[in-house]
């Protein structure tokens, strides 16, 4: 059994006090809208990985993680390989994504309404509906930073 593992961020910015959530379309599957993520490399932290990759692909630079929420997906994408993906929660003022590589081709900043209707993978649902609940029980600790 093969194992792989991956980091990524559930992105967020506030606008008029209410969260909106980056989603991104990847060029293989133009249909596939997600969250941004991708593989450890070396002897990368969960952070770092996330953090490089967040970089690698939206081109920001000032993402700062929440403390306190961290959530844990498990899938076999292909026979006989297990995939966990790590999500932190992560905020940002940049608006603008800049796509350093050709992986993805589109964005957004979706509402958590919106997120259900444009993410088809049930688990980017319920990352993005966990993030959603963290910051409406957090929200205030949160500003206050």
């Amino acid at each position: 059994m093969r194992f792989e593992k991956s980091c990524g961020s559930i992105i967020y910015r506030l606008a008029d006090s209410l969260p909106l959530f980056l989603v991104v379309r990847y060029r293989r599957h133009s249909k596939y809208w997600g969250l941004v993520k991708g593989h450890v490399e070396n002897q990368e932290t969960e952070h770092q990985t996330a953090t490089r990759e967040i970089y690698e692909e939206v081109g920001f630079k000032s993402v700062v993680f929440i403390p306190g929420f961290r959530e844990t997906i498990t899938y076999s994408p292909f026979k006989d390989c297990i995939k966990e993906v790590v999500f932190f929660l992560g905020h940002t003022q940049e608006t603008e994504v800049r796509f350093l590589f050709d992986e993805l081709d589109d964005y957004k900043w979706v509402t958590i309404s919106e997120s259900k209707e444009i993410l088809r993978h049930g688990n980017d649902r319920f990352l993005v509906h966990q993030a959603n609940s963290f910051l409406k029980s957090n929200l205030f600790n949160i500003l206050e930073r």
